[in-house]
């Protein structure tokens, strides 16, 4: 049992090593499968008698646990803190898919109340995370690591765009990042914080902002209890529109406008009931194919970023709908697609990740070399070393730095965990090779469409050169 666990750990490591080896392992991979697959298969059996046994072993004390879980929580309401003379109260999420509960303690009553014409909002002051954003009893984000992921939807889209356009001919420091200047729309994000971290760049970089939000409560919620939101709307490069994000693409392609980059902070588009049924939010809709191609066209020919967020991995359903993402956005004609993850200890699971991806044209013959590359090849190999160096000598000369973000650790933002994720995800439906391709679409040396053809997961690959 131990050679087993033993093989299947050194296995996983080499495929981790380092993502500009991925395809090298590919090979490797088809030639140990036959041996891989049933290996895992004889450890999820172990795995799954272990379960069982403790599970009839427990059982016994399952009610008492839960006895002593309501307990503790209805004892944490009951006091009063002899620090503050308030109340606590608890602020819970449950992903029912996977049974998993996380709690925060909160003061009680909460700073702020006030019910939208779209949700119930709160306010509460924490002992640890600061204050605390709920939005109909969900948690969005905390004072103490809201940063962690406001900033890499923020910054690295700029970066990449910054990374590719750059003019490296000009040799004078003042006047370096002078070209190119963005438009950039973000949609959602009504709490401000991503907004907030556009406005440390430059001005002559980023010129306009579009922030459309559908809920103008969040927004003064926002300006009233948020350092970061407090003026964030009163600069002059932020034009707000409190309106449906996905009305106002279509609006936008219709009035013949574009932008350099597109952020989208939405919130989650379904969750699962206690029914384990699938429920689906509002917000599902900028989500869909239909607005997806709508971005798409809405970005900067041939020099577009989008980034959205896109869910936990430790989840199977948002698993499954990361894929679905990665398939949609590559047959709408994005290429570079890439999941980045975000350690966030306020989030179910500890972990969210984001979708940052290109709209280049993969089989366009371009004059720009640089441009034509990085199309092609990937972000590392347009972003080598001497374009590395050029953007954190622009990184440090922001006037407010970030606390999170960071250039180095852009550098390695494909996520290994991600398709190892996926992969032991369908190791038992024998689609392990289909699912490498998934994740990377496009090959180290040479670009590929990918287009799912039929449901038994077939696929063809159109070399464009």
């Amino acid at each position: 049992m131990k050679a087993i666990i033993l093989f299947t750990g050194v296995l996983l490591f080499l495929i981790s090593i380092h993502n500009t080896y991925t395809y090298k392992y590919i090979n490797t991979l088809q030639l140990v499968r036959p041996l891989f697959l049933p290996t895992l298969g004889y450890i999820h059996v172990l795995l799954l008698s272990a379960a069982g046994a403790a599970e009839t072993k427990h059982n016994d004390h399952s009610n008492d646990r839960i006895n002593n879980v309501k307990d503790w929580m209805d004892d944490i309401r009951s006091k009063i803190d002899p620090n503050t003379k308030e109340y606590k109260t608890i602020v819970m999420e449950d992903e029912q898919e996977i049974g998993y509960v996380q709690s925060l303690i909160v003061n009680y009553p909460p700073l702020l109340e006030v019910t939208s014409s779209y949700q119930d909002i709160k306010v509460y002051q924490s002992k640890h995370y600061g204050k605390v954003l709920v939005l109909d009893d969900c948690l969005q984000l905390t004072e103490r690591d809201a940063s962690h992921y406001n900033e890499m939807l923020a910054h690295v889209p700029i970066l990449e765009y910054i990374g590719i356009h750059q003019d490296n001919n000009d040799n004078n420091n003042n006047d370096k990042y002078r070209n190119p200047w963005m438009r950039v729309l973000v949609v959602g994000g009504g709490d401000g914080y991503v907004v907030s971290e556009l406005l440390k760049h430059h001005r002559s970089i980023i010129k306009f902002i579009d922030h459309v939000e559908l809920d103008v409560e969040v927004i003064r919620t926002s300006e009233d209890m948020f350092p970061w939101a407090s003026r964030v709307w009163d600069d002059e490069r932020v034009h707000l529109h409190v309106r449906d994000g996905a009305e106002f693409v279509q609006e936008q392609l219709a009035s013949g406008n574009s932008y350099h980059v597109i952020i989208q902070d939405a919130s989650d588009p379904f969750y699962f009931d206690e029914d384990g049924e699938i429920v689906v939010l509002p917000s599902h809709v900028l989500y869909t194919k239909e607005h997806f191609s709508g971005m798409h066209k809405l970005l900067v020919e041939n020099s577009g970023v989008l980034v959205f967020q896109s869910e936990t991995y430790n989840i199977p359903s948002n698993l499954n709908e990361i894929r679905k993402w990665i398939s949609d956005l590559s047959n709408i004609g994005f290429q570079n697609i890439r999941y980045g993850s975000i350690s966030i200890g306020s989030y179910p699971t500890g972990q969210i990740g984001f979708m940052v991806c290109h709209a280049l044209d993969a089989c366009s013959e371009r004059e720009d070399s640089k441009v034509a590359d990085y199309s092609y090849n990937g972000i590392s190999s347009a972003l080598r070393s001497s374009e590395w160096s050029k953007l954190l000598e622009y990184y440090t000369s922001l006037s407010k730095k970030t606390i999170y973000y960071h250039p180095r650790g852009h550098r390695r933002l494909v996520l290994t965990h991600l398709w190892i994720a996926i992969i032991i995800n369908v190791i038992f439906t024998q689609q392990l090779f289909f699912e490498v391709r998934l994740i990377f679409p496009y090959g180290l040396k040479k670009p590929y469409i990918y287009r799912k053809i039929d449901e038994s997961n077939k696929t063809i690959f159109r070399n464009c050169h």
